[in-house]
């Protein structure tokens, strides 16, 4: 059988295409936050990505469908807020549709249940800022319970080492890396551009492996030392990563894991 590369495709894309842009002095982020029936912790997500010691932040709130109090809340924020409300597609389609909405040069996907920790936007631009054509920033989350209390450990644990640089080779390889779940990451809106949408069926609920493998193709990722965000265990998320994956999660959901990572190691 003939060996598949790039050449032979016709594929342009990773360093050899890259995203060398950087970003502007002061560049505006977007921290899209996908919601779903997690009226009582969206509040507190939201109010943590309009605190940011960094001023220039633009926050985007995508309703997937639900049916609790969340859409009033969204309401009560008024113009501080860009609100998309849509029927129920699941966590890619929210991220579609709130990058859809946004405009800044960094995007922040969030999910509703977690917290941004108050100097994380303006350590992500300081990364961002520090060379061009960085893809990806990411950090590490802490895990909190319901309450918002930290129970002592990261979502990705402290002996997991997350890189920085050039990560292509072993994206090609392996195809993956260590990287946080999707609260964990800030991206290059160029680079989304190259790589959205995410396909919604297969990635419904786990957006994090399309977005986090393909944009490392497009450029450098950053690490930063500090933990970004709070990552909340409440009993109703879908916890995808090193901490209680093999007991928490079902053989169908593996299932559709698997094959989302190999449409993913495909593209």
């Amino acid at each position: 059988m003939a060996r598949i590369t790039k050449e032979s495709q016709g594929y342009n894309f990773g360093h050899e295409a890259a995203v060398d842009v950087g970003v502007s002095e002061s560049p505006l982020v977007s921290v899209a936050i996908s919601n779903y029936n997690y009226e009582r912790f969206l509040g507190e997500a939201v109010d943590s990505a309009l605190n940011q010691t960094y001023p220039n932040v633009e926050v985007v709130v995508v309703d997937d469908g639900s049916t609790d109090g969340s859409r009033e809340i969204i309401a009560s924020y008024g113009d501080r807020i860009v609100p998309v409300l849509k029927g129920n597609g699941g966590q890619a389609s929210a991220c579609n549709a709130g990058f859809r909405a946004s405009k800044g040069e960094i995007t922040i996907f969030f999910d509703a249940d977690d917290v941004l920790l108050p100097d994380t936007v303006g350590r992500v631009v300081g990364a961002f800022r520090s060379r061009t054509g960085v893809a990806k920033v990411q950090y590490r989350q802490r895990i909190v319970d319901t309450s918002g209390r930290y129970m002592g450990m990261n979502q990705l644990p402290d002996h997991v080492r997350m890189q920085s640089g050039d990560l292509r080779p072993q994206v090609l390889e392996d195809g993956q890396y260590a990287w946080p779940s999707t609260s964990g990451n800030a991206f290059a809106s160029a680079v989304l551009r190259r790589i959205l949408p995410i396909p919604e069926d297969l990635c419904r609920g786990f957006p994090d492996i399309h977005l986090c493998n393909l944009s490392a193709i497009f450029g450098p990722v950053i690490t930063l030392d500090e933990p970004g965000s709070l990552y909340r265990i409440h009993g109703r998320n879908a916890y995808y990563g090193s901490y209680g994956f093999m007991n928490s999660t079902s053989l169908d959901k593996l299932r559709k894991i698997l094959v989302a990572v190999a449409d993913n190691h495909a593209r």
